[in-house]
């Protein structure tokens, strides 16, 4: 072999280890970035975690009664009570026994208060139903938050996406209790949830959180329909 065609072989050697070394550069450099990317997220939704984490090892660890079964059962028809006033009270409560969630529900919210709103409980968008009225009552909560932020529910819906078709939802809405089962699910952008605002159903409730847990990238919806 010719002394120029043992350079080329070099040369062509050479290069060929500098670019498996930048390939492998990009490889190390991607896998630090997602490993920054989830231990951020770990740090900054570590109580979401504790949950789930909590409802993967023992999926009954969380559950409990529904608490709203023990309140009255809801009016007829024709005792519908009325929408609420800015002179009623505008908290109530909601519960999903399946993964251990009561919480209180902070009526009648409009856009520029539902952060506020999201510190004491979950929210009902202003514009929606109510509990007895006919329509779709629309309630967001916090899958996760920063855990340094002020409030007690920024967890509280980290495992909305474990509810299923058949699961109940219950309300306490003014010393009634009204009870919902789940018929759908589904993840979409933030730019398809105002399809769910409305429902072809005569009286239902949806909730919607973000999704993935730790992120704002979706969101997640599950739909309800009342069955007393």
């Amino acid at each position: 072999m010719s002394q120029s065609n043992q350079l080329n072989n070099f040369g062509n050697y050479l290069r060929f280890v500098a670019a498996r070394r930048r390939r492998w550069r990009l490889f190390v450099g991607a896998c630090e970035f997602v490993a920054v990317v989830a231990l951020t997220s770990l740090v900054v939704s570590f109580p979401a975690y504790v949950l789930r984490t909590k409802y993967l090892m023992n999926p009954t660890l969380l559950a409990r009664p529904d608490e709203s079964s023990a309140a009255a059962a809801p009016p007829s028809p024709d005792t519908i009570p009325p929408t609420p006033t800015l002179a009623e009270p505008r908290i109530s409560n909601i519960a999903l026994p399946k993964i251990g969630v009561s919480a209180p529900i902070i009526w009648n919210v409009t856009s520029g208060g539902v952060q506020t709103g999201l510190r004491d409980g979950v929210v009902q968008i202003a514009g929606t139903a109510s509990p007895g009225t006919p329509g779709n009552i629309f309630i967001t909560g916090h899958s996760s938050d920063y855990w340094w932020t002020p409030g007690n529910y920024k967890s509280v819906f980290a495992l909305l996406d474990k509810m299923e078709a058949g699961d109940e939802i219950g309300i306490e809405y003014k010393g009634f209790s009204y009870k919902y089962r789940v018929y759908n699910k589904a993840k979409v952008s933030r730019e398809d949830v105002s399809q769910f605002v409305t429902t072809d159903k005569k009286e239902t409730l949806t909730l919607m959180t973000c999704w993935p847990v730790g992120t704002n990238w979706r969101r997640l919806i599950v739909q309800a329909e009342r069955v007393n």
